[in-house]
């Protein structure tokens, strides 16, 4: 006999629109959808089309208004810091996060704006996610110490209206100290923030720049809390970006390996870098859907940059590129598959691998 899951696993398949019409019957909605599963444009599929939601309203307001607002909703445990434990009730929470969507939105933060958050692992991080949520604003996580040339590329481009960061992290045995490593980000980037919102931890000294450093605990004393921001149930509610990803595949042992590796132009032919991208595009596809859960949640290809491992002279890094953007716009289509992108040389790539890339996506809401 078929469990549970089985049974609603097949009616999902079967009966896709009538399975997640009653799911989403569990969302506190603004406006109900107009349709389900809006399949006139295949393959390009819209789920809930019509709909407007608040993220942020169903991870914390409405808990409120149901009757948990004294329920613990996170607890922080650190064992780096040798601080206490920090705990959040539901009410507590919510008041955290409407507190930081109100810095946000006294600093120039709207429906839309993209926001970096630049963040080690504290609660902090969590209450600007929640509040970006909030103001449907675009948050886009950026693993805290992470190199600033890497992050200047985010920084320009998401066109970053703001970043919140903190002053440094913690490791066991170091702390990392974030504001140099964001100075140079900004630095290199060509696209500069409005603002920076900076946490200052007692690890470390955070030196503000007057006139566009803001600090944290200053500003949420004097922030006017802001209400949940409706916004459609297809507008992007984070930017994630992948890391560079090769085009490996399985052996007959299921170990990764690469079946091309060399210099396009030398080791290999033009069409052999061409099926490696296409080999790598397929594996960013199964990095995102390993962690989106679906695929259907990708809206769009934004961008992507690749690194063509070339021999001297070989001028064409464009054409081994294609392999992968000619898979994405076939399966997204012209209008949400094309992207800018660049295909630069390289001298050399990590285990002689001939091609890898950086991709940049858009999720629906």
């Amino acid at each position: 006999m078929s469990n549970a899951y089985d049974v609603a696993y097949r009616r999902a398949l079967d009966d896709p629109e009538g399975y997640w019409g009653e799911i989403a019957e569990d969302v506190r909605w603004i406006k109900k959808w107009d349709k389900v599963l809006d399949s006139s444009n295949k393959p390009f599929y819209q789920w809930f089309s019509g709909a407007e939601v608040n993220t942020c309203f169903n991870a914390l307001d409405r808990h409120v208004e149901e009757g948990r607002a004294d329920q613990l909703a996170l607890i922080y445990d650190s064992p780096v810091t040798g601080n206490s434990v920090r705990k959040f009730t539901y009410r507590e929470l919510r008041d955290e996060v409407a507190g930081f969507a109100g810095v946000l939105k006294a600093n120039g933060v709207v429906k839309g704006d993209r926001v970096i958050l630049y963040m080690p692992m504290v609660p902090e991080a969590a209450i600007a996610m929640l509040a970006c949520a909030r103001l449907g604003a675009v948050h886009s996580v950026v693993f805290g110490g992470f190199a600033s040339n890497e992050l200047a590329v985010r920084i320009l481009d998401a066109k970053t209206k703001v970043i919140v960061s903190a002053s440094c992290g913690i490791e066991v045995g170091r702390v990392i100290e974030y504001m140099p490593l964001l100075e140079g980000a900004i630095d290199l980037a060509r696209h500069k923030p409005d603002c920076c919102i900076i946490l200052a931890r007692p690890e470390a000294r955070a030196e503000l720049k007057p006139g566009r450093d803001i600090d944290w605990a200053e500003a949420m004393e004097s922030a006017e809390p802001a209400d949940c921001v409706p916004v459609a149930a297809t507008d992007p509610l984070y930017i994630l970006y992948t890391s560079g990803t090769l085009g490996t595949q399985p052996d007959e042992n299921d170990n990764d390996v690469l079946p091309h590796v060399g210099k396009v132009g030398s080791d290999l032919t033009i069409e052999e870098g061409y099926a490696s991208a296409r080999l790598m595009a397929i594996n960013h596809l199964a990095m995102m859907k390993a962690v989106l859960g679906d695929l259907d949640r990708v809206k769009r290809i934004v961008k992507m940059i690749g690194y063509i491992s070339c021999a001297p002279g070989f001028t064409e890094p464009h054409r081994v590129l294609n392999g992968a953007s000619d898979l994405f716009v076939a399966l997204w289509g012209e209008e949400n598959g094309k992207h800018a992108r660049a295909a630069l040389t390289q001298h050399e790539l990590g285990l002689n691998a001939p091609v890898e890339a950086d991709i940049t996506i858009e999720l629906h809401a």
